[in-house]
């Protein structure tokens, strides 16, 4: 049996963008660059479909070397030469004895068997219910029996339920336990599993890894490098890269590393920027080499690169502000599908703010800065929720709808946005768009003042500034004002960040 062509769709599914390898480059500064260099394009996917083609085949290879041991035992059970109890060794070895004196139901043979608690039996008995070779196919008992003959240390279940929850016998890929039977099989030291095995890993820990889970990942990495299954495309960007934590190790990055950004590989362009603006790897932090990689990056096409360096240009953070540059990055970046959709979203509202802020080379225009909110409002953004409520709860650029902005507020407030909480609270309060509950609404001010929110901590004082001794909430709320105007600028701004 072949297995079908799974990996390159699972890694998309982890999230971690193996579509990187895929983006198209700037045809030019304007906002065209969408349609350059399709060649290049298909280049770099035939080269990509060739290397995952290879690693696709050392899996197949593996396990279709595992399916032929269990056709074999099949075949012998049929013939009459069936092994005894436990005689399967961990690799579906056939340990034969004297043939019966007439051939047996070869699926009756191992029933009995793996009814007995024979763990090779259990694992080839859940295969023929994986496959419906000589039982109906029944991808649950197929389930059943792998896990009891995991359990009893039987090595090659554990291949077989990864193909099971990839999807490989025709049931639904299930993400979590395919990765994590990955890892088991690269921990059997089965070849090709490493990568996949990194990649999940890194998925469920990814910066938050003990130094346990550091340590396995960088095992898996040499691996999968050793099995030529670690493209090095991929190795080059920071979810690989930031394993490493020891200066030996940045060296050995760096003298990699510093090669393939000269030879206009995109993917190291993007991490060496990254590194000088960071200081990372033990490079000094320098705006101006940042500068020049992010942008050679981006001119390839790396969209990471492209939104990386807009946003920063766009605040005027580590790069000297310049709007207009920034919008055409941001524009990369925002129409680019390798892109983890949270950074797209951040895209898309920073070209909205262009109308608000009357930046980019725009003109200053709240309607089309209501307009331009839609985009990442549908991408989930609760900014552009809580942007969108001050627009139609003052009335402009926008005609005025209090309704509309109260469950744009509560919608954002019910992400823990603090300061549409604070918003939900005051429309509350006064009965705007909903029937007044000042109760509650006091409640809320509170919880708000309570997160960080200086505007709800003001609402308080004013609310009990003519309380009756000795005015306890009053005295609480002012508390909490000073406390509140006591944070920082950025600690404020994180209050209200669109996570």
């Amino acid at each position: 049996m072949t297995l079908p062509p799974l990996f390159a769709h699972r890694l998309q599914c982890l999230g971690l963008g193996l579509a990187l390898l895929l983006t198209s480059t700037l045809a030019s500064a304007q906002w065209g660059y969408r349609q350059s260099q399709d060649s290049r394009i298909r280049a770099e996917r035939a080269s990509n479909d060739a290397f995952y083609g290879n690693w696709k085949r050392e899996i197949d290879d593996s396990f279709a070397k595992r399916q032929a041991q269990r056709d074999a035992l099949f075949a012998s059970v049929a013939s009459g030469q069936a092994p005894s109890p436990g005689g399967i060794t961990a690799e579906f070895t056939i340990i034969r004895k004297a043939p019966d004196t007439k051939p047996r139901d070869p699926v009756a043979v191992i029933k009995d068997n793996a009814k007995r608690g024979d763990p090779a039996y259990m694992g080839t008995l859940g295969s023929l219910y994986a496959e419906g070779k000589g039982v109906p196919k029944d991808l649950a008992e197929a389930e059943r029996w792998l896990k009891k003959a995991e359990a009893g240390k039987f090595a090659p279940a554990v291949t077989w339920l990864h193909a099971l929850y990839a999807g490989t016998f025709g049931g639904e890929t299930k993400l979590e336990p395919m990765l994590e039977y990955a890892a088991k099989s690269a921990d059997l030291g089965l070849k090709g599993y490493a990568w996949e095995a990194f990649a999940g890993l890194w998925r469920r820990s990814g910066y938050q890894a003990s130094e346990p889970e550091r340590q396995r990942m960088k095992r898996y990495i040499a691996r999968a490098r050793s099995e030529g299954n670690a493209d090095d495309r991929w190795v080059w960007r920071e979810v690989v890269a930031d394993v490493l934590d020891t200066p030996a190790e940045y060296e050995q990055l760096l003298s990699a590393l510093r090669p393939a950004a000269e030879a206009s590989d995109a993917a190291a362009m993007s991490l060496l920027a990254q590194a000088y603006r960071r200081g990372d790897y033990g490079l000094p932090s320098n705006a101006s080499d940042a500068a020049r990689w992010y942008a050679a990056a981006a001119a390839k096409g790396d969209a990471v690169a492209a939104f990386e360096y807009g946003a920063r240009l766009y605040t005027g953070e580590f790069f000297a502000k310049d709007t207009v540059l920034a919008a055409k990055l941001l524009r990369q970046a925002a129409d680019s599908a390798e892109l983890a959709p949270r950074s797209r979203r951040e895209a898309s509202l920073r070209l909205a703010f262009c109308f608000r802020d009357g930046a980019c080379g725009e003109t200053r225009n709240l309607a089309r800065f209501y307009a331009a909110l839609d985009v990442p409002l549908q991408m989930g953004s609760r900014v552009a929720r809580f942007e969108r409520g001050l627009l139609l709860g003052r009335g402009t650029g926008v005609a005025r709808d209090d309704a509309a902005a109260y469950r744009l507020f509560k919608e954002a407030a019910d992400t823990g946005m603090v300061g549409a909480l604070y918003q939900q609270a005051l429309f509350l309060y006064r009965g705007r768009g909903i029937a007044a509950d000042t109760e509650t609404a006091i409640a809320m001010f509170w919880k708000a003042a309570e997160a960080g929110s200086i505007n709800a901590a003001d609402a308080l004082t004013a609310i009990f500034e003519d309380e009756a001794p000795p005015k306890a909430q009053l005295q609480r709320a002012t508390a909490l004002l000073k406390t509140n105007q006591a944070r920082s600028a950025a600690d404020q701004a994180k209050l209200d960040a669109d996570l």
